[in-house]
């Protein structure tokens, strides 16, 4: 049996749609509140800030809450009523009620490690499958907010020649305000896959019942369709990806088929893919709706001229909601690259400078809902880093430039 840690792992699970700020329309001009979230391994917390979006200035609010053991993903419903955490140790995911102000109540955990009942059963002389669901790494909730989606690399699967187990498994639940319900699981392995698929990031389509996972074992993107009444998976195709990718972020503009102040039309419907070991990002178009392809069949076209160079191990990628700019947070290089992305054709183009510099060994990051101010978590620094959004994309220290934290932080969530 091969045992899996879920530690480096980090993705910073991005719940499309969600708005809780009171915001204006664009970058610069917004007197709002931005939000973010942090759990931190140290001390098995999650703590809630709020960012004014006028001044820059940080400010906790409400009280630390418990999580489980070793957090590592969090996603928020699309009416950011309630926040879900995974915890990777002890196979558990965290429910918090949201208030107005970003304040979360009291936790409530679900087991997402159970005793295992999906086919195929063990190779005979093997014993019995100890869990399914163990070692949840990502979430990815559907644009309704009627499921989550869990990925777990798990502790048990197929068995192979050398009679060795591994395991890539997605849960579905239902969500019903901070309550879940077990609905289905989906093995990611096929019998020939002898070392794992080892799923760390997933995200489910703007539009359309498609979700996404990234294989960090197998460098491959697979598609899944759901079923829209039980969110129940069918695997569809799988795609080659840069090696261990470990996040993923469609386009601002994905999905759109309604005109908004800040979409008139949809884009390319681009798909990012973070490559931390091939140091890049893969950028595919998905054909997710028919008004961009013939088919609005799940399937990934990857954009001819990525993948596209970012910094040391990209961990984490975000899309800035109200223009074309894309980051990646490079955990082992320091520093976050900020792209441009051309919505006609799918490319990124590295802004000057290429990239700016973070806390040690950042891990997470996300952007506010009004665009203009970013943060970065750093595992190793014990902070979150926090930068304006200036013209063309370009981001620069906040008013509020660093935020220490009591322990380090393994997740992280912006609106």
């Amino acid at each position: 049996m091969r045992i899996k840690s879920a530690m480096g792992l980090l993705v910073a699970a991005i719940s499309i749609g969600a708005m809780l700020s009171c915001v204006s329309s664009s970058s610069g001009g917004a007197t709002g509140t931005g939000f973010v979230w942090i759990a931190t391994e140290g001390d098995q917390q999650v703590r809630a800030f709020n960012i004014n979006s006028s001044s820059g200035s940080v400010s906790q609010v409400g009280s630390a809450r418990a999580t489980g053991v070793s957090p590592v993903a969090l996603a928020l419903t699309p009416d950011g009523k309630s926040l879900f955490l995974a915890n990777s140790s002890d196979g558990t995911v965290t429910s918090y009620a949201v208030a107005s102000d970003g304040s979360l109540g009291t936790g409530t955990s679900t087991q997402t490690s159970t005793p295992c009942t999906l086919p195929p059963p063990p190779c005979p002389g093997a014993p019995p499958p100890p869990s399914c669901g163990a070692l949840p790494v990502a979430l990815a909730i559907d644009p309704a907010g009627k499921f989550l989606f869990v990925a777990s690399q798990g502790t048990f699967d197929l068995c192979d020649s050398a009679g060795s187990s591994s395991s890539g498994i997605i849960s579905t639940y239902a969500i019903s305000g901070t309550g879940l319900t077990f609905s289905s699981a989906l093995e990611t392995e096929s019998v020939s896959d002898l070392t794992g698929t080892g799923p760390s990031a997933v995200i489910a389509s703007p539009t359309g019942n498609f979700l996404y996972v990234a294989n960090q074992f197998s460098n491959t993107v697979a598609s899944f369709a759901y079923d829209p009444s039980s969110g129940a998976l069918s695997p569809l195709n799988t795609y080659l990806a840069g090696t261990n990718p470990s996040a993923l972020a469609f386009s601002r503009c994905a999905g759109i088929t309604q005109a908004t102040a800040v979409c008139p039309a949809a884009d390319g419907d681009n798909l990012f893919v973070a490559n931390s070991g091939s140091d890049n990002v893969s950028v595919f178009s998905a054909c997710i709706q028919t008004s961009t392809c013939p088919a609005a069949d799940g399937r990934l076209v990857q954009v001819a001229t990525s993948p596209f160079a970012a910094g040391l191990s990209p961990s984490s990628l975000f899309v800035d909601p109200v223009v074309n700019f894309v980051y990646a947070v490079n955990s082992k290089g320091n520093n976050l690259t900020q792209f441009r992305l051309s919505s006609a054709t799918g490319v990124l183009t590295p802004l000057t400078p290429a990239a700016v510099n973070t806390g040690q060994n950042p891990f997470g990051g996300g952007i506010t809902s009004d665009g203009t101010h970013v943060v970065v978590s750093n595992n190793n620094g014990s902070s979150m880093s926090v930068f304006s959004v200036g013209p063309g994309g370009k981001l620069s220290p906040a008013s509020t430039p660093s935020v220490a934290l009591p322990g380090q932080p393994s997740a992280i969530l912006v609106r």
